[in-house]
Parts: structure tokens; C-alpha cells; sequence
């Protein structure tokens, strides 16, 4: 009587431990969805950011030194490059904020890597007028 009280409680343990097993692997593979879900939108917001930067040209220090020191004589084309170069690393910045999102990053490492380029790309003129 005493065995089978025992291979009953077994049985039921062993039930458990199964049905424990199946909620953790749901689990799991809830988060490897949303990291694949993350991982796709990181890849298009790379994808918009090399576009952008491909307008930059080769000749971008010297732009970048045009805007600094004479930026009321840019050209159209130059302004494009300016525009590039501004306009890129917002698709890193939204990237990172989604990250945050999905748990994926902290709310203060999003915001570090923000103040942090913000205030290098903002720092000229042309940029905080685009801005």
C-alpha cells in the first residue's frame, strides 16, 4: 500500500516537472521571438542608416568644415551631405530606444549613447538648424 502511495506521488511529481518543463520552453521561445523581432527591426534601421550615409560622398571633412566656419555658403549638394550625416545615427537612436522596449537594453543605456552623440553631431551650427 505504502509503494504505491509512493509510486503515486512519483507519478504526480514527475507530471509536474514535465508540465513545469513545457511552460519554460513556451517561454523560451517567446523570447527568441522577440529577439528575432528585434533583431530584424535592428537590421532595417542599419539598412535606412547605410542609405543615408552613402549621400555623404567622399568629401565630407571638408563639407563638415564648410559648415563649421561658413555655413550660409553651402551648397544644395553639400546641405545633403550635412543632411546625411544628421540624419543616420536618428536611426540608431530609435533602434536603441526600440531595443529598450523589448527589454533587449536599459532605459539608461539608450539614453547615454543619445546624450553622448547628440551633443557631438548637434554641435555645429548647420546641425542645430536642421535640427
Amino acid at each position: 500500500m505504502k509503494l504505491n502511495k509512493l509510486n503515486d506521488w512519483l507519478r504526480v511529481i514527475a507530471d509536474l516537472g514535465i508540465l513545469v518543463g513545457i511552460v519554460l520552453v513556451l517561454v523560451q521561445m517567446n523570447q527568441n521571438e522577440d529577439l528575432m523581432r528585434s533583431q530584424i527591426m535592428n537590421q532595417y534601421y542599419d539598412s535606412n542608416a547605410e542609405y543615408e550615409a552613402s549621400f555623404a560622398g567622399e568629401n565630407l571633412p571638408a563639407i563638415w568644415e564648410k559648415s563649421l566656419l561658413d555655413p550660409e555658403n553651402l551648397t544644395l549638394a553639400e546641405m545633403r551631405a550635412l543632411e546625411a550625416v544628421t540624419f543616420a545615427p536618428l536611426f540608431r537612436w530609435i533602434n536603441l530606444y526600440r531595443q529598450n522596449e523589448d527589454s533587449v537594453l536599459g532605459k539608461m543605456d539608450w539614453k547615454e549613447e543619445v546624450q553622448m552623440d547628440a551633443t557631438w553631431i548637434f554641435k555645429g551650427p548647420y546641425a542645430r538648424s536642421w535640427w
